[in-house]
């Protein structure tokens, strides 16, 4: 069963305020050039307290671009108006074929907003709502929840993973062919095993059975430095093959221990248990089979939200209902069309948390077959899909920016390379090189704790694309790709909520990279 198929329509609104609705529904308006509907800050108030969802997201924008900076009644939000120019309104004979729409907002004068509704990007204006048409010949063409729990451990967002799972399983035929890629791929040499009844062990995987269709997961988290984290070290490697007290286990192992146990998954790595970290040598032999401890691992879970806030572990509450979308009808010209509105909110995923912005993590996702990531609201990636609880179908696509990698487009290490495959081009390899200089900037954005870590850190990717590329890897470059490797200049340095922010030297290291971040010049 897909999850799309399990989901209802979101009912629609009948909240609408008045004013919202003589914009939208105009039944028998001839043309659009100066269509006006008033709006009043204390009209705008008492819509949201009734539940108007167009007006709380206006009340919110005029919150948080400017009434928040100074009194709100100096300046009002006196009338909104449609675009002049546009033309596209569904009529008889094009309702069939109607857009999907997007609904701005900006600033006229000193005191006027303007609400724009059209059916392209107003690069003048700040988009408040995306409105994707819903084909009534098939109501789940943008499928979406109804409601989300508050909770991360509720035991409907536990079920929506094993929805994910099983389409991934037995539907994907990219992630399909890539398990059968993995699946001679080396076991790592330790792994935690998680009983039934809560027993947690560390396990050697030479001494375990059927090693070739062992599952484990894989857990995504940060180093916190200053943080206690409990180590595998050479004086408690017996201990720890005796058991494991999980309750002097921060939250986010803990976490994801249960998360394992609920999907039947009886082993996870992780690397502060599984490495033994004050043995430089075994250290040093299984990063070099990184690449093939998170290809051939069944499940990937990453503790975005713990990134920030490492007592919140996997499971904690947040408040998703926000981002939920609406149904809106447009009317014009005798015929009705039904939108699913919804914030730019609402597609969150896992590209902008600051775990993303770690070193060793870039590697750790573009590897893992499928993954799973703990925010405010839970997130899918696998090679065919990127998705999240609001849109656990697929996130739609953003209107102007095409498919960005890790947005809407997954950004797995299987998509980059099959992107060369599709690529005509004179140099086979081309698409290759260019993805990999991707790859290089995107690295350079990442933080590092050491800076002997820089190589290590991309080595799993750098092994496979060199692979592919059949060619000699060069500490970050490629020996046929050696004058664009080197044609780097210095980009703005943004954090991961996009706020500019000076480089931080302590933080990131000066060999081989230089300053972060660096971007290729693509044309020399």
């Amino acid at each position: 069963m897909s999850v799309s198929a399990r989901l209802s329509k979101p009912r629609a609104f009948s909240t609408l305020c008045q004013t919202c609705r003589d914009l939208l529904i105009r039944p028998f308006e001839p043309n659009e050039v100066g269509v006006k509907a008033v709006y009043k800050y204390k009209s705008v108030v008492r819509a949201v307290q009734r539940g108007c969802p167009i007006c709380v997201r206006l009340h919110q924008w005029l919150w948080i671009n400017f009434y928040r900076f100074g009194d709100e009644h100096g300046a009002r939000l006196t009338h909104a108006t449609l675009s002049k120019s546009y033309t596209a309104w569904p009529d008889q004979s094009s309702a069939p074929d109607a857009r999907n729409m997007y609904l701005f907002i900006g600033v006229e004068g000193q005191k006027t907003f303007i609400l724009w509704l059209g059916t392209y990007r107003h690069s003048a204006k700040q988009l408040l709502l995306d409105m994707h048409r819903v084909h009534p010949s098939n109501e789940n063409d943008v499928p979406v929840a109804i409601t989300i729990p508050t909770h991360n451990a509720s035991m409907s967002r536990l079920a929506t993973l094993k929805h994910w799972i099983a389409n991934c399983e037995h539907e994907h035929p990219r992630c399909r062919r890539l398990a059968k890629e993995n699946h001679d791929a080396a076991l790592p040499t330790r792994l935690i095993h998680i009983g039934t009844a809560g027993q947690v062990c560390l396990c050697i995987t030479n001494d375990l059975e059927d090693q070739g269709h062992l599952r484990y997961a894989t857990v995504t988290h940060r180093w916190l430095e200053g943080v206690a984290m409990p180590n595998l070290l050479k004086n408690n490697l017996l201990a720890m093959q005796q058991g494991i007290v999980a309750q002097s286990l921060p939250p986010v192992f803990r976490h994801a221990m249960k998360v394992c146990r609920y999907l039947g998954i009886r082993y996870v790595w992780i690397d502060a248990l599984c490495l033994i970290q004050d043995d430089t040598e075994d250290c040093e032999k299984e990063i070099a089979k990184m690449g093939d401890i998170y290809s051939k691992a069944f499940l990937n879970l990453g503790a975005t939200a713990a990134a920030e806030c490492p007592e919140r572990g996997l499971f904690f509450s947040s408040k998703p209902a926000s981002v939920l979308p609406f149904h809106i009808p447009v009317h014009r010209r005798g015929v009705t069309v039904d939108y699913l509105a919804f914030e730019d909110a609402a597609r969150i995923g896992p590209e902008m948390s600051a775990l993303m912005f770690r070193g060793w993590v870039l590697q750790e996702r573009l590897l893992s077959p499928r993954s799973i990531y703990f925010g405010s609201v839970v997130s899918w990636e696998c090679p065919d899909i990127i998705a999240n609880e609001v849109f656990p179908g697929g996130i739609p696509m953003h209107y102007g920016n095409g498919a960005e990698w890790g947005k809407q487009r997954p950004f797995r290490l299987s998509t980059l390379l099959e992107d060369n495959e599709a690529t005509v081009s004179t140099n086979p390899g081309a698409e290759l090189y260019s993805n990999w200089r991707f790859l290089s900037r995107r690295f350079t954005e990442c933080a590092l704790s050491r800076e002997a870590d820089a190589l290590p850190a991309i080595s799993g990717l750098a092994r496979v694309f060199s692979g592919a590329l059949q060619d000699s890897y060069l500490a970050g470059i490629w020996r046929n790709d050696l004058v664009p490797g080197l044609l780097w200049y210095v980009g703005t340095y943004q954090t991961h909520n996009g706020t500019p922010k000076p480089t931080p030297a302590n933080v990131y290291p000066q060999h081989y990279r230089g300053k972060p971040p660096l971007q290729p010049v693509e044309r020399y």
